[in-house]
């Protein structure tokens, strides 16, 4: 049975090894931010096992207004990928920051992952750019209310 859920961040780091850092060690799998207060983490589970995650973490932006949140580490393990999970993380986190009162959700999209992102309302913003270890990005946005 399928289901998303808040969680913490120790929880999710071996998807986010599995799918965004392979190669790396599980310590690099700890985002800046993923022990304040106010990150959310959520957690995709088939049954009990965990099969994608995404978090929100405090980082505003003086070039996107309302920016408050940042979405970071989405991930779906590569067996569940185009069946729908990623689009559930993505919702629950707009609905967590609707809830929240947050009008602007932004990121750091993979090159790769533009199409996703931008099927469900989301904008790049400026040229690519890379994030060293990790590879090409851009950053995407949404006015979410």
């Amino acid at each position: 049975m399928l289901s998303i859920k808040t969680t913490e961040a120790s929880e999710i780091l071996k998807v986010r090894l599995d799918i965004l850092r392979k190669g790396m060690t599980l310590e690099d799998c700890h985002f800046s931010g993923d022990n304040d207060p106010e990150s959310i983490h959520f957690a995709a589970f088939d049954s009990d096992h965990i099969i994608g995650c995404c978090t929100l973490t405090v980082n505003p932006q003086s070039m996107i207004k309302d920016s408050y949140y940042q979405l970071r580490g989405m991930a779906v393990l590569e067996d569940y990928q185009g069946s729908g999970i990623g689009r559930k993380l993505l919702l629950a986190a707009e609905s967590k920051l609707i809830e929240l009162g947050q009008k602007v959700l932004w990121f750091n999209a993979r090159t790769s992952a533009v199409g996703f992102y931008q099927k469900y309302g989301y904008q790049a913003l400026g040229n690519e750019f890379i994030i060293e270890g990790v590879g090409p990005h851009y950053k995407m946005l949404k006015e979410i209310l």
